[in-house]
């Protein structure tokens, strides 16, 4: 059994476009970057495509863990809540997580498409993060897989 607890504390999460819950489940999203006449990203699709579970992720895809980082977290004190958000090892690779205050996963969002996140926080139930292309990006704090892109 995969701890994703063991692994976010080494600072790696699962390599494919979606979300991994603390409990193992995972997820699996479509996120579609669509070019604009300028060459610049003018839209990203998002939906979420199938429900499973770490253990099965990693039954096929044992190597199939990233390395993540970004700027200090974000610490939302009155919740109790940490936000890390940056970037994975390829240059499309963005993240966003929330642990709770003493550092457990809650959740990590992972996309291979979005860039990196250079900033995030809390809007009420939200967490909003923007990557360096600028897009805003918001997922539900209960419901990360239900997320948003704002382009431009």
């Amino acid at each position: 059994m995969t701890s994703i607890q063991e692994k976010w504390r080494d600072r790696s999460c699962p390599l494919f476009d979606g979300v991994t819950y603390r409990d193992g489940t995972i997820v699996l999203m479509e996120c579609s970057v669509f070019l604009g006449d300028d060459e610049e990203v003018g839209q990203v699709h998002l939906r979420p495509l199938a429900r499973s579970t770490l253990d099965s992720f990693v039954d096929y895809n044992p190597e199939g863990w990233v390395h993540v980082g970004g700027p200090a977290p974000v610490i939302d004190g009155a919740r109790g809540l940490e936000l890390t958000f940056g970037e994975g090892s390829m240059g499309g690779d963005g993240f966003v997580a929330v642990s709770d205050a003493g550092g457990e996963l809650r959740w990590v969002a992972f996309f291979q498409g979005s860039n990196p996140f250079e900033r995030a926080w809390l809007e009420e139930d939200v967490v909003v993060a923007v990557s360096t292309h600028g897009h805003t990006w918001r997922f539900p704090l209960d419901c990360p897989e239900r997320a948003q892109v704002l382009c431009g």
